[in-house]
Protein backbone atom coordinates (compact mmCIF):
# COMPACT_ATOMS: atom_id res chain seq x y z
CA UNK A 1 0.00 0.00 0.00
CA UNK A 2 1.57 3.27 -1.25
CA UNK A 3 0.81 5.89 1.39
CA UNK A 4 -1.09 9.19 0.52
CA UNK A 5 1.82 11.47 1.46
CA UNK A 6 4.10 10.07 -1.03
CA UNK A 7 1.47 10.46 -3.67
CA UNK A 8 1.50 13.99 -2.99
CA UNK A 9 4.91 14.39 -3.09
CA UNK A 10 4.84 12.96 -6.96
CA UNK A 11 2.20 15.63 -8.09
CA UNK A 12 3.76 18.06 -6.54
CA UNK A 13 6.98 17.34 -8.20
CA UNK A 14 5.47 17.13 -11.31
CA UNK A 15 3.72 20.59 -10.98
CA UNK A 16 6.84 22.17 -9.55
CA UNK A 17 10.09 20.31 -10.82
CA UNK A 18 11.18 21.61 -7.82
CA UNK A 19 12.17 19.34 -4.19
CA UNK A 20 12.26 22.50 -2.00
CA UNK A 21 8.47 23.91 -3.47
CA UNK A 22 7.40 20.36 -2.34
CA UNK A 23 9.21 20.79 1.28
CA UNK A 24 7.66 23.79 1.59
CA UNK A 25 4.15 23.03 0.55
CA UNK A 26 4.03 19.97 2.77
CA UNK A 27 6.12 21.70 5.50
CA UNK A 28 8.67 19.13 5.55
CA UNK A 29 12.24 19.29 4.83
CA UNK A 30 13.45 18.47 1.64
CA UNK A 31 15.88 15.71 2.34
CA UNK A 32 12.49 14.30 3.48
CA UNK A 33 10.82 15.00 0.33
CA UNK A 34 13.95 13.26 -1.37
CA UNK A 35 13.89 10.15 0.59
CA UNK A 36 10.09 9.63 -0.22
CA UNK A 37 10.29 10.13 -3.68
CA UNK A 38 13.23 7.20 -3.79
CA UNK A 39 10.94 5.46 -1.36
CA UNK A 40 7.71 5.64 -4.07
CA UNK A 41 10.18 4.36 -6.68
CA UNK A 42 11.77 1.10 -4.51
CA UNK A 43 8.25 0.23 -3.46
CA UNK A 44 6.47 0.25 -7.26
CA UNK A 45 9.67 -0.89 -8.76
CA UNK A 46 9.71 1.82 -11.80
CA UNK A 47 12.22 4.16 -12.63
CA UNK A 48 10.69 7.41 -12.38
CA UNK A 49 12.68 10.12 -12.46
CA UNK A 50 15.80 10.75 -14.08
CA UNK A 51 19.06 11.70 -11.63
CA UNK A 52 22.15 13.83 -12.46
CA UNK A 53 24.24 16.03 -10.66
CA UNK A 54 21.82 18.87 -9.32
CA UNK A 55 19.06 18.04 -11.40
CA UNK A 56 16.23 15.58 -10.94
CA UNK A 57 13.42 15.06 -13.53
CA UNK A 58 10.52 12.52 -14.23
CA UNK A 59 10.77 10.11 -16.35
CA UNK A 60 7.52 9.72 -19.32
CA UNK A 61 6.55 6.74 -16.61
CA UNK A 62 6.77 9.29 -13.81
CA UNK A 63 5.05 11.71 -16.12
CA UNK A 64 2.39 9.36 -16.12
CA UNK A 65 1.92 8.31 -12.69
CA UNK A 66 1.78 11.86 -11.26
CA UNK A 67 -1.03 12.38 -13.69
CA UNK A 68 -2.82 9.28 -12.34
CA UNK A 69 -1.89 9.88 -8.64
CA UNK A 70 -3.36 13.34 -8.92
CA UNK A 71 -6.53 11.38 -10.50
CA UNK A 72 -6.45 9.66 -7.26
CA UNK A 73 -6.29 11.96 -5.02
CA UNK A 74 -8.95 14.46 -6.65
CA UNK A 75 -11.10 10.96 -6.09
CA UNK A 76 -10.13 10.48 -2.79
CA UNK A 77 -10.77 14.17 -1.95
CA UNK A 78 -14.44 13.84 -3.37
CA UNK A 79 -15.13 10.69 -1.99
CA UNK A 80 -14.33 12.32 1.60
CA UNK A 81 -16.47 15.65 1.06
CA UNK A 82 -19.35 13.35 -0.10
CA UNK A 83 -18.47 11.11 2.98
CA UNK A 84 -19.31 14.53 5.34
CA UNK A 85 -21.95 15.27 3.76
CA UNK A 86 -23.96 12.26 4.02
CA UNK A 87 -23.16 12.61 7.80
CA UNK A 88 -24.18 15.70 7.61
CA UNK A 89 -27.15 15.16 5.80
CA UNK A 90 -28.41 12.43 8.48
CA UNK A 91 -28.08 15.32 11.45
CA UNK A 92 -29.73 17.66 8.98
CA UNK A 93 -31.51 18.30 5.69
CA UNK A 94 -30.09 20.42 3.26
CA UNK A 95 -32.95 22.12 0.24
CA UNK A 96 -31.55 23.42 -2.79
CA UNK A 97 -34.08 24.72 -5.44
CA UNK A 98 -34.24 26.09 -9.12
CA UNK A 99 -37.19 27.93 -8.27
CA UNK A 100 -37.77 30.49 -5.76
CA UNK A 101 -41.36 30.18 -4.90
CA UNK A 102 -40.92 26.74 -4.01
CA UNK A 103 -37.63 27.50 -1.75
CA UNK A 104 -39.59 30.69 -0.05
CA UNK A 105 -42.58 28.38 0.95
CA UNK A 106 -40.03 25.82 2.08
CA UNK A 107 -38.31 28.21 3.75
CA UNK A 108 -41.53 29.39 5.81
CA UNK A 109 -42.51 25.93 6.43
CA UNK A 110 -39.51 24.32 7.74
CA UNK A 111 -36.98 27.16 8.46
CA UNK A 112 -36.43 26.10 12.19
CA UNK A 113 -35.80 21.86 11.06
CA UNK A 114 -33.95 22.20 7.43
CA UNK A 115 -30.68 24.74 6.10
CA UNK A 116 -31.11 25.55 2.53
CA UNK A 117 -28.54 26.25 -0.14
CA UNK A 118 -27.93 30.29 -0.03
CA UNK A 119 -27.99 29.83 -3.85
CA UNK A 120 -30.29 29.15 -6.45
CA UNK A 121 -29.42 25.67 -8.38
CA UNK A 122 -29.28 25.61 -12.09
CA UNK A 123 -31.10 22.44 -13.37
CA UNK A 124 -28.44 21.65 -15.11
CA UNK A 125 -26.59 20.99 -11.33
CA UNK A 126 -29.60 18.70 -9.98
CA UNK A 127 -28.23 15.69 -10.38
CA UNK A 128 -24.62 16.20 -9.32
CA UNK A 129 -25.53 18.21 -6.46
CA UNK A 130 -27.77 14.77 -5.62
CA UNK A 131 -25.16 12.79 -5.93
CA UNK A 132 -22.48 14.59 -4.00
CA UNK A 133 -24.61 14.92 -1.30
CA UNK A 134 -24.71 18.69 -1.00
CA UNK A 135 -28.70 18.61 -0.63
CA UNK A 136 -31.14 16.24 0.41
CA UNK A 137 -33.94 17.05 -1.42
CA UNK A 138 -34.35 19.65 -4.75
CA UNK A 139 -37.19 21.36 -5.89
CA UNK A 140 -37.46 21.77 -9.73
CA UNK A 141 -39.82 21.93 -12.41
CA UNK A 142 -38.86 19.47 -14.38
CA UNK A 143 -39.15 15.63 -13.40
CA UNK A 144 -35.31 13.68 -13.18
CA UNK A 145 -35.98 9.92 -12.46
CA UNK A 146 -33.29 7.08 -12.84
CA UNK A 147 -32.25 3.79 -10.85
CA UNK A 148 -31.09 6.25 -7.42
CA UNK A 149 -33.32 9.08 -8.22
CA UNK A 150 -36.68 9.58 -7.16
CA UNK A 151 -39.45 12.44 -8.56
CA UNK A 152 -42.52 13.16 -6.39
CA UNK A 153 -44.85 16.01 -7.58
CA UNK A 154 -46.01 18.56 -5.07
CA UNK A 155 -48.38 20.80 -6.67
CA UNK A 156 -47.92 23.95 -8.87
CA UNK A 157 -47.00 27.60 -8.46
CA UNK A 158 -49.85 29.69 -10.39
CA UNK A 159 -49.80 33.17 -11.80
CA UNK A 160 -52.42 35.74 -10.81
CA UNK A 161 -52.52 39.39 -11.43
CA UNK A 162 -53.74 41.69 -8.37
CA UNK A 163 -55.94 44.89 -9.40
CA UNK A 164 -57.05 47.80 -7.95
CA UNK A 165 -61.34 48.83 -8.88
CA UNK A 166 -59.91 51.54 -10.99
CA UNK A 167 -58.56 48.76 -13.27
CA UNK A 168 -61.25 47.59 -16.48
CA UNK A 169 -60.30 43.98 -15.43
CA UNK A 170 -61.26 44.04 -11.79
CA UNK A 171 -64.41 42.63 -12.43
CA UNK A 172 -63.64 39.83 -13.98
CA UNK A 173 -63.24 36.50 -12.34
CA UNK A 174 -60.02 34.71 -14.24
CA UNK A 175 -58.25 36.39 -16.85
CA UNK A 176 -55.96 34.99 -19.62
CA UNK A 177 -52.45 36.51 -20.84
CA UNK A 178 -54.33 38.13 -23.96
CA UNK A 179 -56.60 40.20 -21.73
CA UNK A 180 -53.20 41.83 -20.12
CA UNK A 181 -52.62 44.08 -23.47
CA UNK A 182 -52.19 47.76 -23.25
CA UNK A 183 -52.35 47.26 -19.44
CA UNK A 184 -49.07 48.49 -17.39
CA UNK A 185 -47.39 46.53 -14.35
CA UNK A 186 -45.24 46.89 -11.84
CA UNK A 187 -42.57 44.36 -11.32
CA UNK A 188 -39.50 43.12 -9.49
CA UNK A 189 -36.37 42.98 -11.46
CA UNK A 190 -35.57 39.34 -11.25
CA UNK A 191 -38.70 37.57 -11.70
CA UNK A 192 -36.55 34.24 -12.75
CA UNK A 193 -38.68 31.93 -14.85
CA UNK A 194 -41.71 34.04 -14.64
CA UNK A 195 -40.57 36.69 -16.43
CA UNK A 196 -39.61 34.08 -19.48
CA UNK A 197 -43.04 33.47 -19.36
CA UNK A 198 -44.74 36.72 -19.61
CA UNK A 199 -42.08 37.72 -22.07
CA UNK A 200 -43.39 34.91 -24.04
CA UNK A 201 -46.81 34.91 -23.97
CA UNK A 202 -47.82 38.99 -23.58
CA UNK A 203 -47.95 41.77 -26.88
CA UNK A 204 -48.06 44.97 -25.89
CA UNK A 205 -48.03 44.99 -22.11
CA UNK A 206 -45.62 47.17 -20.23
CA UNK A 207 -43.24 45.99 -17.40
CA UNK A 208 -42.17 48.47 -15.00
CA UNK A 209 -39.34 46.60 -13.06
CA UNK A 210 -38.42 48.06 -9.54
CA UNK A 211 -36.73 47.02 -7.08
CA UNK A 212 -38.15 45.24 -3.20
CA UNK A 213 -38.33 48.37 -1.48
CA UNK A 214 -39.28 51.09 -4.69
CA UNK A 215 -42.25 48.24 -5.47
CA UNK A 216 -43.21 47.91 -2.04
CA UNK A 217 -43.36 51.58 -2.16
CA UNK A 218 -45.64 51.80 -5.67
CA UNK A 219 -47.81 49.10 -4.69
CA UNK A 220 -48.79 50.78 -1.69
CA UNK A 221 -49.34 54.49 -2.79
CA UNK A 222 -50.50 53.47 -6.37
CA UNK A 223 -52.68 51.68 -8.92
CA UNK A 224 -50.55 50.12 -10.55
CA UNK A 225 -51.65 46.35 -11.11
CA UNK A 226 -48.94 43.80 -10.25
CA UNK A 227 -48.24 40.02 -10.34
CA UNK A 228 -48.62 37.51 -7.37
CA UNK A 229 -48.53 33.83 -7.44
CA UNK A 230 -50.53 31.48 -5.35
CA UNK A 231 -46.64 31.27 -3.42
CA UNK A 232 -46.02 35.13 -2.89
CA UNK A 233 -49.57 35.87 -2.11
CA UNK A 234 -49.27 33.71 0.85
CA UNK A 235 -46.31 34.88 1.72
CA UNK A 236 -46.90 38.70 1.09
CA UNK A 237 -46.88 40.24 4.38
CA UNK A 238 -47.85 43.85 3.26
CA UNK A 239 -51.36 44.30 3.50
CA UNK A 240 -53.21 45.30 0.11
CA UNK A 241 -56.92 45.13 0.10
CA UNK A 242 -57.72 47.28 -2.33
CA UNK A 243 -56.54 44.80 -4.99
CA UNK A 244 -58.39 41.57 -6.04
CA UNK A 245 -56.53 38.68 -7.00
CA UNK A 246 -57.49 37.36 -10.50
CA UNK A 247 -56.07 33.73 -11.71
CA UNK A 248 -54.44 33.83 -15.10
CA UNK A 249 -55.97 30.42 -16.30
CA UNK A 250 -53.47 30.01 -19.44
CA UNK A 251 -51.89 26.50 -18.92
CA UNK A 252 -48.44 28.23 -19.13
CA UNK A 253 -49.12 30.26 -16.02
CA UNK A 254 -48.60 27.27 -14.19
CA UNK A 255 -45.24 25.79 -13.29
CA UNK A 256 -45.27 22.71 -11.74
CA UNK A 257 -43.38 22.22 -8.75
CA UNK A 258 -41.64 18.42 -8.09
CA UNK A 259 -39.47 17.26 -5.03
CA UNK A 260 -36.35 15.83 -6.76
CA UNK A 261 -34.12 13.34 -3.89
CA UNK A 262 -31.92 10.41 -3.63
CA UNK A 263 -34.31 6.94 -3.57
CA UNK A 264 -31.96 6.32 -0.22
CA UNK A 265 -32.83 9.13 1.35
CA UNK A 266 -37.19 8.99 1.14
CA UNK A 267 -37.53 8.09 4.47
CA UNK A 268 -35.50 11.49 5.77
CA UNK A 269 -37.83 13.67 2.88
CA UNK A 270 -41.08 12.38 3.24
CA UNK A 271 -42.90 14.68 6.10
CA UNK A 272 -41.80 17.52 4.67
CA UNK A 273 -43.13 16.56 1.13
CA UNK A 274 -46.50 15.47 2.36
CA UNK A 275 -46.39 19.28 4.08
CA UNK A 276 -45.62 20.85 1.28
CA UNK A 277 -47.97 18.86 -0.99
CA UNK A 278 -50.75 19.52 1.33
CA UNK A 279 -49.86 23.70 1.66
CA UNK A 280 -49.86 23.76 -2.26
CA UNK A 281 -53.54 22.18 -2.48
CA UNK A 282 -54.78 24.77 -0.28
CA UNK A 283 -52.69 27.46 -1.81
CA UNK A 284 -55.67 28.35 -4.45
CA UNK A 285 -56.79 31.70 -5.39
CA UNK A 286 -60.72 31.29 -4.56
CA UNK A 287 -59.86 31.23 -0.84
CA UNK A 288 -57.35 34.01 -0.69
CA UNK A 289 -60.09 36.42 -2.17
CA UNK A 290 -62.79 35.05 0.22
CA UNK A 291 -59.85 35.84 3.29
CA UNK A 292 -59.22 39.52 1.30
CA UNK A 293 -63.24 40.08 1.39
CA UNK A 294 -63.52 39.12 5.07
CA UNK A 295 -60.99 41.16 6.29
CA UNK A 296 -62.60 43.83 4.28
Amino acid sequence: MIENYLWQYLVLFSQTEKITLVAKEMNVTPASVSRGLKKLEEQLGLRLFDRKPQDLRLTSVGKYLAKKAAELLKHQEQMLREVKNYAQQQAQLKFGSTLKGAMLLAEELFDDQVAFSAKYILPSEVEAKLFKRENSLIFTSKRLETETIATTYLGNESLAIKVTALNPLYEKKTVKFADLTGHKFVVAENLGIWGTILEENTQDALFLPQNSLALAEITQHSNFPIFKTNITAYLDKMQDEKRKLIPIIDKTAQIPIYAVYLKENEALVKDKIIKMQKMLTDLNFKSMNNKRVHHA
